[in-house]
């Protein structure tokens, strides 16, 4: 599958050209239908999934060929994407066709970086669904829907914390429509845990503001009494 990028991806990197190309190659990943002519030397020290399936004892060693078959092929080739430029999709960067929205695409980065190992894309797809919730991106429906895949059992409390904190701040807005509080209302009835989250988090922190882990480096915090994302007193 011919890797695609935009923007200041552009000027791709000799690795980048090389998995576009296939030039080099010395691992194989499949996925569907799709195909990704990889390096070892790329993916193996980003992933210890796929360091131990090249040199343990396993076919895909002796073959040069591992078969994601369980996953969705363009959540893959976000992962290859993220493996070779340490990004997977640019602010504003609109989706290719047949893709869910923004967040749903985080949240499942994030899994690929769970079922992968690869901490660095985990980290950097928590950033994200909480950017593209603060940043406007994500309408409130797909922000809403995003709610049940961040409360699967292996998501992260960074993305978690992130929906908690979205929901908190859409609700102290005055334009916070009643239909909005509504679906809100509905989705913390068929998700209580959800539900139970946001509860804590506002009686927790009711005074806006974020603490020196929870905000972004472009964010301040003087003079603010609490972190309105986990409640940390700021001093």
């Amino acid at each position: 599958m011919a890797p695609k990028h935009s923007g200041k991806y552009d000027k791709l990197t000799t690795m980048y050209n090389c998995l576009c190309s296939g030039a080099f190659s010395d691992l194989t990943i499949t996925c569907g239908s799709e195909t990704w002519k990889a390096h070892r030397v790329v993916v193996c020290p980003k992933s210890s999934f796929f360091r131990a399936a090249c040199v343990g004892n396993f076919k895909e060693a002796a073959t040069g060929v591992i078969n994601l078959e369980e996953d969705n092929p363009l959540m893959v080739q976000f992962m290859m994407d993220y493996l070779y430029t340490d990004n997977y999709l640019d602010f504003g960067q609109v989706p290719p066709t047949g893709c869910p929205s923004k967040p749903i695409i985080h949240i499942q980065m994030y899994s690929l970086g769970d079922k992968y190992d690869i901490p660095s894309l985990r980290h950097i797809s928590t950033r994200q669904y909480r950017a593209s919730l603060r940043d406007g991106e994500a309408s409130f429906e797909e922000y809403l829907a995003s709610i049940p895949e961040v409360y699967q059992p292996l998501a992260s409390n960074g993305l978690r914390k992130a929906a908690i904190n979205h929901a908190r701040l859409e609700l102290s807005k005055s334009t916070c429509s009643d239909e909005s509080r509504s679906m809100l209302k509905r989705v913390m009835k068929e998700i209580p845990e959800f539900g139970s989250d946001l509860i804590d988090a506002v009686l927790a922190a009711p005074v806006p503001g974020m603490c020196e882990d929870c905000r972004d480096d472009h964010m301040h915090g003087e003079n603010l009494a609490i972190c309105h994302v986990c409640g940390v007193i700021i001093e």
